[in-house]
């Protein structure tokens, strides 16, 4: 049997990208309005393809009116996952602290899980296809939380399901993360409570599937 590993915990966020200050941290309309439009352009016409002109367009102003709030694109997309990353980490390191069983802990973190697939339905398909231009610091980060995100996935459910192995809760795991691909596709569609929903009973359901019944002989193949 695989032995089981010491579940991981999430530690603090430290963002290595560019320092934040107190004007940024207010996030004004704007520069959120910029955000959004161009995870969005990016991933409809792909990042080397939409110009500062065209989120310029997008948002209503001049393209050279957005380098009052960013020096390029990269910076543009690196703040976009930036942010969102931390966002769901620090929710992540609260619903740890604040979760009284391993069940609760599974559940809030598919509830946080879609609400970051909601708030940012385009960003997580943007962030897989254009990766390559991301910095070195800022792929360095993803891979690092990405990992730590799924461990905390991973320990949780390992309690929850003592009967899979550590191999077989982490195709379970990388199942449930696969519901991000493509929802920028269907999120305007639908009412959000209306998906919100639909989502968290796709995930509970894979993380609740039944072992298949294969025998010992079968299963060694």
């Amino acid at each position: 049997m695989t032995p089981r590993t010491e579940r991981t915990r999430v530690q603090p966020v430290t963002r290595t990208a560019e320092p934040v200050d107190a004007a940024s941290k207010r996030r004004p309309f704007r520069r959120d309005q910029i955000l959004q439009a161009a995870v969005r352009l990016f991933n409809e016409r792909g990042y080397h393809e939409t110009g500062m002109n065209d989120i310029g367009a997008a948002v209503g102003i001049t393209g050279p009116g957005i380098y009052r709030h960013f020096k390029n694109k990269q910076a543009i997309l690196e703040t976009a996952l930036l942010e969102a990353g931390e966002q769901m980490m620090e929710r992540i390191q609260r619903i740890a602290a604040e979760s009284t069983s391993p069940g609760e802990l599974l559940e809030r973190l598919v509830d946080n899980y879609i609400e970051t697939l909601l708030d940012y339905p385009a960003l997580s398909t943007t962030v897989m296809a254009e990766r390559r231009v991301l910095s070195e610091t800022t792929r360095a980060w993803v891979t690092r939380h990405l990992r730590l995100h799924v461990e905390e996935w991973v320990g949780a459910l390992l309690h929850v399901r003592p009967e899979l192995t550590e191999t077989e809760v982490r195709v379970v795991v990388l199942g449930v993360f696969g519901l991000s691909n493509s929802i920028d596709r269907v999120a305007h569609e639908m009412n959000r409570d209306r998906l919100a929903g639909l989502l968290k009973n796709m995930a509970l359901a894979t993380l609740y599937a039944d072992k298949p019944a294969v025998d010992d002989a079968a299963a060694r193949v």
